[in-house]
């Protein structure tokens, strides 16, 4: 019925596991470096990227663009561009700052909850239920979420030694480190509530 179903579920397997690896590194660099470095080289980088992706697949639609054949107003265009780059600083300052207080496992937890709700509209607005795996997947995944949180994150340790010397001349020292401790702290509650489950 789908020929690509295959391919498909590949890609996407893929692409979750790079999203989980590339938020996994955003945690280790906010927390062993700086929020705003973190910010600027992925603002710098992401630019860089965005650029060569539009001369190699987009240049005739900016090309429509600029000589006046577009069928969509300047005004239109620029205020969607000014409203998609805000929403992406917003995402990524905050995810920043969430990062530096929990932890990327919490984050893509967070974002997997948007799916569990579709699914939710999906069986009692249109009356349509998913697939048997869908349970067993969401089963498995909270159950690994679940372990994962019984153990402090690996990172913190190393961290907690060199923090602030890390963020000496940054503007937002002060804050960082404050968020630095929370973090300490919500460690060390899981680890003591770790050693209390497998005594």
């Amino acid at each position: 019925m789908y020929p690509y179903e295959i391919r498909g579920d590949l890609l996407a397997a893929i692409g979750g596991i790079l999203y989980g690896v590339n938020d996994a590194v955003a945690e280790l660099l906010v927390k062993k470096y700086d929020t705003q470095e973190y910010i600027g080289f992925t603002g710098f980088f992401g630019c860089l990227v965005s650029i060569v992706q539009v001369y190699l697949f987009e240049r005739d639609e900016v090309i429509t663009f600029f000589n006046g054949s577009s069928d969509c107003q300047e005004l239109t265009i620029i205020l969607f561009l000014a409203s998609f780059s805000l929403a992406n600083y917003i995402s990524f300052t905050g995810i920043s700052r969430f990062l530096l207080i929990s932890e990327a496992a919490l984050l893509n937890l967070s974002l997997l909850t948007g799916d569990f709700y579709a699914v939710l509209f999906s069986i009692f607005g249109e009356q349509i239920i998913p697939q048997p795996l869908f349970f067993v997947a969401m089963t498995v995944i909270i159950s690994g979420v679940f372990l994962y949180e019984t153990a402090p994150t690996p990172m913190v340790t190393e961290i907690s030694t060199d923090s602030t010397t890390l963020r000496e001349g940054s503007d937002f020292a002060s804050t960082d480190d404050n968020f630095i401790s929370m973090n300490m702290e919500m460690t060390r509650t899981k680890q003591v509530g770790s050693e209390s489950v497998f005594a």
